[in-house]
């Protein structure tokens, strides 16, 4: 290869460049890696052979090697290869244009396989804990077996509220409406009413013992309070064993 100073056209054996506008830029080939070829030597062997035309791995103008063929299509339409900074020597702004665009796009695709290869990879590993779990716990995960665990210790806490609010859930069910079945769903989940709700289910319970205001209403007021606030206290109790035996469980 010769260089001509005065005119800034390089020459090879077969290919004359610099005439601005006569090239046609192709696109970008790489060549398989040497791990491709160390643990795949027919996939290598494959993308070696399905080559593009003009991939001789290396450079039609320097003749360097390259890894990395940038394609050019000259007006002959013959192709040829040559390497990322040999394409500068074209001295063709629309063909670097594409060419830089195209590594840019390659370079894109490699970062974009990288992050599938890894989450692949990731997903392999998640794969095969969850089968290693399904294995020692006869079909179920981790998660799975402790969801179990909660939801066993969930149900019995249940019935245990059921049984302590049995006479509560008597005078709901008298007073009927939304109000008295949204209270008791709460009460049975363990929520303890406060403030006007706490009132209201007082006086729901100490209704059953005369018309609101009458005496035997007013008497029956406190004793029922004190009834109420007794079953809350045995409903926080329940929730706290419940908490307790979750967190023995490492939930």
């Amino acid at each position: 290869m010769t260089t001509t100073t005065e005119t800034q056209e390089i020459f090879h054996k077969k290919f004359h460049f610099g005439a601005p506008g006569s090239f046609r830029f192709v696109g970008i080939w790489s060549a398989p890696g040497s791990g491709t070829r160390e643990h795949n030597i027919s996939a290598y062997n494959d993308a070696m052979a399905s080559r593009p035309a003009g991939c001789n791995m290396s450079c039609a103008c320097c003749g360097m090697g390259i890894i990395h063929h940038h394609m050019v299509r000259d007006s002959n339409n013959e192709q040829f290869a040559v390497g990322s900074s040999c394409i500068e020597k074209l001295n063709d702004t629309v063909l670097l244009t594409a060419s830089k665009k195209a590594e840019l796009d390659r370079q894109k695709a490699i970062r974009a396989q990288k992050r599938a290869d890894k989450r692949q990879e990731n997903q392999r590993k998640v794969e095969a804990e969850l089968d290693a779990e399904r294995l020692r716990n006869d079909g179920l995960t981790d998660h799975e077996v402790m969801r179990n665990k909660r939801d066993a210790l969930e149900n019995c806490a249940v019935e245990q509220r059921e049984d302590v609010l049995d006479e509560l859930y008597t005078s709901l069910r008298a007073a009927g409406g939304n109000f008295a079945r949204d209270m008791y769903r709460q009460l049975i989940a363990g929520h303890v009413p406060t403030g006007r709700a706490r009132s209201i289910l007082i006086e729901i319970m100490t209704k059953t013992s005369g018309r609101a205001n009458s005496k035997a209403y007013k008497a029956a007021y406190p004793v029922n309070e004190a009834k109420f606030d007794a079953l809350m206290i045995t409903i926080e109790d329940i929730n706290t064993t419940t908490q307790t035996k979750w967190d023995q469980l490492g939930g």
